[in-house]
């Protein structure tokens, strides 16, 4: 990633060059509102963002850094509250109906 950011913005995630301040590439994750919380992998060059307030349900999207493609995503179907990134490969969920305490949901599953 070096010089460049991933911002977020109306369900897209953009690469902003920090030394020219342009947009290099604008990923849409398919959501109906903005994506949220982000963390990277720097061993597998995967970001995953948190669409904590996507209706119907909230999800979380995986995006290679290298493709800039999306790889995937999870949705918190019978979900409760924010999914909110860790800084790694895991994802904190304040609540599920399952699990109502919270849990730890490992993306390697």
């Amino acid at each position: 990633m070096g010089r460049r950011r991933s911002a977020p913005g109306l369900s897209t995630v953009k690469v902003v060059d920090l030394a020219s301040k342009s947009i290099e590439a604008s990923t849409r994750t398919k959501g109906n509102h903005r994506a949220n919380e982000l963390a990277y992998d720097p061993v597998d060059k995967i970001i995953l963002v948190a669409h904590d307030a996507d209706v119907p349900f909230p999800f979380v999207t995986f995006i290679s850094a290298e493709t800039r493609t999306v790889l995937g995503k999870i949705v918190y179907n019978g979900f409760n509250g924010n999914p909110l990134s860790t800084g790694g490969p895991d994802m904190s969920v304040p609540a599920t109906a399952v699990n109502p305490n919270g849990e730890v949901g490992d993306n390697e599953d």
